[in-house]
Protein backbone atom coordinates (compact mmCIF):
# COMPACT_ATOMS: atom_id res chain seq x y z
CA UNK A 1 0.00 0.00 0.00
CA UNK A 2 2.68 2.38 0.66
CA UNK A 3 4.41 1.90 -2.58
CA UNK A 4 1.13 2.47 -3.94
CA UNK A 5 0.90 5.75 -2.90
CA UNK A 6 4.87 6.57 -3.83
CA UNK A 7 3.60 5.52 -7.04
CA UNK A 8 0.68 7.67 -7.30
CA UNK A 9 3.17 10.67 -5.92
CA UNK A 10 5.32 10.11 -8.85
CA UNK A 11 2.59 9.55 -11.33
CA UNK A 12 0.53 12.86 -10.05
CA UNK A 13 4.20 14.52 -10.15
CA UNK A 14 5.19 13.19 -13.77
CA UNK A 15 1.39 14.37 -15.05
CA UNK A 16 2.22 18.21 -13.21
CA UNK A 17 5.46 18.65 -14.82
CA UNK A 18 4.36 17.51 -18.46
CA UNK A 19 1.64 19.88 -17.97
CA UNK A 20 3.66 22.29 -17.32
CA UNK A 21 6.17 21.63 -20.00
CA UNK A 22 3.22 21.46 -22.65
CA UNK A 23 1.58 24.91 -21.02
CA UNK A 24 5.56 26.38 -21.53
CA UNK A 25 5.58 25.11 -24.90
CA UNK A 26 2.27 26.54 -26.01
CA UNK A 27 2.83 29.86 -24.35
CA UNK A 28 6.24 29.67 -26.56
CA UNK A 29 4.28 28.67 -29.74
CA UNK A 30 1.99 31.74 -29.02
CA UNK A 31 4.72 34.20 -28.58
CA UNK A 32 6.52 32.90 -31.85
CA UNK A 33 3.03 33.34 -33.82
CA UNK A 34 2.81 36.42 -32.56
CA UNK A 35 6.82 37.52 -33.25
CA UNK A 36 5.86 36.11 -36.96
CA UNK A 37 2.92 38.52 -37.55
CA UNK A 38 5.18 41.61 -37.18
CA UNK A 39 8.01 40.55 -38.62
CA UNK A 40 6.20 38.39 -41.52
CA UNK A 41 6.91 41.54 -43.83
CA UNK A 42 9.33 43.52 -42.23
CA UNK A 43 9.89 46.94 -43.83
CA UNK A 44 12.89 47.85 -46.27
CA UNK A 45 15.26 50.04 -46.15
CA UNK A 46 12.96 52.28 -48.87
CA UNK A 47 9.77 51.74 -45.78
CA UNK A 48 12.04 52.71 -43.18
CA UNK A 49 13.66 55.51 -45.05
CA UNK A 50 9.70 56.51 -45.23
CA UNK A 51 8.86 55.93 -41.96
CA UNK A 52 11.78 58.41 -41.19
CA UNK A 53 11.01 61.09 -43.11
CA UNK A 54 7.13 61.63 -43.06
CA UNK A 55 8.07 62.08 -39.27
CA UNK A 56 10.23 64.69 -39.83
CA UNK A 57 7.72 66.35 -42.24
CA UNK A 58 5.44 66.10 -39.87
CA UNK A 59 7.73 67.69 -37.10
CA UNK A 60 8.74 70.55 -39.60
CA UNK A 61 4.43 70.89 -40.64
CA UNK A 62 4.00 71.69 -37.24
CA UNK A 63 6.59 74.19 -36.69
CA UNK A 64 6.19 76.17 -39.67
CA UNK A 65 2.26 75.86 -39.23
CA UNK A 66 2.84 77.59 -35.62
CA UNK A 67 5.09 80.40 -37.60
CA UNK A 68 2.43 80.40 -40.33
CA UNK A 69 -0.49 81.28 -37.72
CA UNK A 70 1.47 83.60 -36.13
CA UNK A 71 2.69 85.77 -38.98
CA UNK A 72 0.76 85.17 -42.25
CA UNK A 73 -2.39 86.98 -43.49
CA UNK A 74 -5.96 85.54 -42.36
CA UNK A 75 -6.09 83.60 -46.00
CA UNK A 76 -2.48 82.45 -44.88
CA UNK A 77 -3.21 81.05 -41.15
CA UNK A 78 -6.80 79.37 -42.44
CA UNK A 79 -4.51 77.44 -44.99
CA UNK A 80 -1.69 76.29 -42.24
CA UNK A 81 -4.53 74.84 -40.27
CA UNK A 82 -5.95 73.44 -43.12
CA UNK A 83 -2.93 71.72 -44.36
CA UNK A 84 -1.80 70.40 -41.12
CA UNK A 85 -1.16 66.70 -41.13
CA UNK A 86 -2.43 64.71 -37.96
CA UNK A 87 -0.82 61.48 -38.61
CA UNK A 88 2.26 61.46 -36.52
CA UNK A 89 1.10 59.23 -33.65
CA UNK A 90 0.28 56.36 -36.49
CA UNK A 91 3.47 56.84 -37.66
CA UNK A 92 5.49 56.96 -34.73
CA UNK A 93 3.16 53.87 -33.86
CA UNK A 94 3.97 52.27 -36.71
CA UNK A 95 7.94 52.74 -36.27
CA UNK A 96 7.44 51.31 -33.00
CA UNK A 97 6.37 48.05 -33.86
CA UNK A 98 9.17 47.65 -36.30
CA UNK A 99 11.96 48.93 -34.49
CA UNK A 100 12.45 51.49 -36.55
CA UNK A 101 14.11 55.09 -34.93
CA UNK A 102 12.76 58.17 -35.97
CA UNK A 103 13.53 61.79 -35.57
CA UNK A 104 13.12 63.31 -32.47
CA UNK A 105 13.99 67.15 -33.71
CA UNK A 106 13.56 68.94 -36.83
CA UNK A 107 16.13 68.47 -39.59
CA UNK A 108 18.67 70.87 -40.98
CA UNK A 109 16.89 71.77 -44.00
CA UNK A 110 13.47 72.51 -42.35
CA UNK A 111 15.21 74.44 -39.78
CA UNK A 112 16.70 76.90 -42.11
CA UNK A 113 13.62 77.08 -43.79
CA UNK A 114 11.80 78.04 -40.93
CA UNK A 115 14.23 80.85 -39.95
CA UNK A 116 14.39 81.89 -43.42
CA UNK A 117 10.59 82.14 -43.42
CA UNK A 118 10.70 83.72 -40.05
CA UNK A 119 12.84 86.45 -41.16
CA UNK A 120 9.92 87.59 -43.99
CA UNK A 121 6.77 89.32 -43.22
CA UNK A 122 3.43 90.39 -44.92
CA UNK A 123 3.03 89.45 -48.52
CA UNK A 124 6.38 87.98 -48.71
CA UNK A 125 6.00 85.77 -46.06
CA UNK A 126 2.60 85.25 -47.45
CA UNK A 127 4.21 83.73 -51.36
CA UNK A 128 7.03 82.54 -49.82
CA UNK A 129 5.61 80.60 -46.94
CA UNK A 130 3.05 79.14 -49.28
CA UNK A 131 5.65 78.61 -52.32
CA UNK A 132 7.83 76.27 -49.77
CA UNK A 133 4.68 74.09 -47.89
CA UNK A 134 3.51 73.97 -52.00
CA UNK A 135 7.28 72.14 -52.72
CA UNK A 136 6.95 69.77 -49.69
CA UNK A 137 3.63 69.08 -50.60
CA UNK A 138 4.10 67.76 -54.21
CA UNK A 139 7.36 65.93 -52.37
CA UNK A 140 5.01 64.10 -49.31
CA UNK A 141 2.27 62.84 -52.57
CA UNK A 142 5.24 61.58 -54.38
CA UNK A 143 6.20 60.05 -51.28
CA UNK A 144 2.91 58.38 -50.61
CA UNK A 145 2.45 57.70 -54.19
CA UNK A 146 5.27 55.36 -54.15
CA UNK A 147 4.87 53.91 -50.67
CA UNK A 148 1.40 53.13 -51.78
CA UNK A 149 2.57 50.80 -54.85
CA UNK A 150 6.08 49.77 -54.05
CA UNK A 151 6.29 49.49 -49.83
CA UNK A 152 6.88 45.72 -48.71
CA UNK A 153 5.34 46.42 -45.65
CA UNK A 154 1.35 46.06 -45.59
CA UNK A 155 0.54 48.23 -42.71
CA UNK A 156 2.45 51.08 -44.23
CA UNK A 157 1.33 50.57 -47.45
CA UNK A 158 -2.36 50.80 -46.23
CA UNK A 159 -0.98 54.02 -44.36
CA UNK A 160 0.18 55.71 -47.71
CA UNK A 161 -2.97 54.83 -49.28
CA UNK A 162 -5.14 55.72 -46.94
CA UNK A 163 -3.62 59.50 -45.94
CA UNK A 164 -2.47 59.88 -50.43
CA UNK A 165 -6.07 61.67 -51.13
CA UNK A 166 -6.60 63.84 -48.02
CA UNK A 167 -2.36 64.92 -49.15
CA UNK A 168 -3.34 65.29 -53.02
CA UNK A 169 -6.56 67.56 -51.53
CA UNK A 170 -3.99 69.64 -49.60
CA UNK A 171 -1.84 69.78 -52.61
CA UNK A 172 -4.59 71.11 -54.38
CA UNK A 173 -5.70 73.35 -51.50
CA UNK A 174 -1.84 75.39 -52.23
CA UNK A 175 -2.12 75.32 -55.32
CA UNK A 176 -5.09 77.13 -56.12
CA UNK A 177 -3.71 79.48 -52.96
CA UNK A 178 -0.56 80.23 -54.51
CA UNK A 179 -2.21 80.74 -58.04
CA UNK A 180 -3.85 83.35 -56.45
CA UNK A 181 -0.90 85.15 -54.73
CA UNK A 182 1.18 85.35 -58.23
CA UNK A 183 -1.85 86.82 -59.44
CA UNK A 184 -1.56 89.76 -57.35
CA UNK A 185 -5.11 89.69 -56.08
CA UNK A 186 -6.70 90.10 -52.82
CA UNK A 187 -6.32 87.09 -51.00
CA UNK A 188 -8.04 87.75 -47.75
Amino acid sequence: MAGDRGLAFVFIGLISLSTLWIGRNHRAASESKTASVTTANPPTPGDARFLAKAVQQNLAQGLLGDLARQKGSQTIRHLATSISVPTDSELRRLASLQGIKIPGAIDSENLAAYDYLASLAGETFDRKYTAYELRVHQLVAAELQREAALGRYPELKRFASENLPAEEQRLLLLENTAARLSAGGPIE
